[in-house]
């Protein structure tokens, strides 16, 4: 039995009921075609007057397509392209990641052990803001020492550095006896603990022979200078006199002189005078000084009275009248004409 559609009306044939009668064309293609038309037709005309918006990120709609993998569009949507660009980069992303992450846990162990050396309790379960703020309140080392200011053997740290080696030599204790004036000890570059010692020896160095007041090492000389002076006066006739100054204040002082009795014979005569600071003896004078017939502190000839005279020429007194000899003098003679010198000691 003949059947229609239930949106288009379109006949249908019973193929079982239906199937002895005759095939009507009209009724089965042309009737049924015109109705699948005029509703085609119909909705073309309504949906020309659909619209369809853009999609947004709250209401659906029309999206474009897009591969590419660096854009920061709302509007457009992912490729399978760009999808797996983005997951490829993803993965290469999280290779670097865990390789930095495992740096960064291998730089942590060492800070940590760094920490624990130097006495700080730490742990890599710590943060790293933790382990900062223990490295930040470890005292720095500053100074400007270098290897050679420090003993070597020894390590120091500085502004620049930590746990460097010292390269000063260690000298210990330096000892040298020194024995000669002007004699040098080189002392070398480096560290002295502070015990040697350069000491000075000279031999023979004592009081004795080291001028009086002259301190030569902490030993005070007592060694008086000995001066001499001698002068020749030429010949003095009798009752006449010379005046000659001593260069110093003299302690001893001699005058002899040669006179003639007559044009053969000669007479020595000689005349001694001593300051009272003297402490030797007239008699190891005349030992020592005896030129003539006499050593005498009266002037006195070989047989006549006396010739050679002595005194002060500042007062006219006899030196053996005074205590000390002073330095302006006259010499002269009583009675005969003589050829004088006079030596003076101190």
């Amino acid at each position: 039995m003949a059947s229609k559609t239930p949106n288009l009306d379109l006949l249908k044939k019973d193929p079982v009921a239906d199937g002895n009668d005759t095939f009507n064309i009209q009724t089965m293609l042309n009737e049924n075609w015109d109705k699948i038309d005029a509703a085609v037709g119909k909705v073309r005309e309504e949906l020309k007057e659909v619209h369809v918006p853009s999609a947004t990120l709250t209401e659906p709609g029309i999206v474009q397509l897009s591969s590419a993998t660096n854009s920061s569009s709302e509007a457009l949507a992912a490729t399978p392209k760009a999808v797996k660009s983005a997951y490829d980069a993803a993965v290469a992303a999280q290779s670097t990641a865990n390789q930095a992450f495992q740096a960064g846990n291998e730089r942590k162990a060492e800070v940590v052990a760094a920490l624990v050396a130097k006495g700080i309790p730490a742990t890599t379960a710590e943060s790293w803001d933790t382990l900062i703020a223990k490295m930040a309140a470890i005292i720095r080392a500053s100074g400007n020492a270098t290897g050679a200011d420090v003993l070597e053997g020894r390590t120091f740290s500085n502004a620049i550095g930590n746990n460097l080696a010292g390269a000063m030599l260690n000298q210990g204790a330096q000892n040298a006896t020194l024995t000669n004036q002007g004699q040098q000890y080189n002392i070398g570059q480096g560290y002295h603990n502070g015990s040697g010692k350069i000491t000075v020896s000279i031999d023979n160095l004592a009081a004795e022979i080291i001028k009086d007041g002259i301190n030569v090492g902490g030993i005070l000389g007592t060694l008086k200078p000995k001066l001499y002076y001698e002068i020749s006066m030429g010949y003095i006739g009798p009752d006449s006199y010379r005046d000659f100054t001593i260069p110093f204040v003299p302690q001893v002082i001699f005058a002899y002189g040669d006179a003639r009795w007559n044009s053969r014979d000669r007479v020595y005569t000689w005349y001694a005078a001593f300051n009272s600071r003297y402490t030797g003896s007239y008699e190891s004078l005349k030992n020592v000084w005896t030129m003539g017939d006499y050593l005498s502190d009266t002037g006195s000839s070989g047989g006549g009275g006396p010739m050679i005279f002595l005194r002060s020429a500042i007062d006219n007194i006899s030196i053996n009248a005074l205590k000390t000899i002073p330095q302006a003098l006259q010499i002269g003679s009583h009675d005969r004409t003589f050829n004088c010198t006079v030596m003076a000691y101190a």
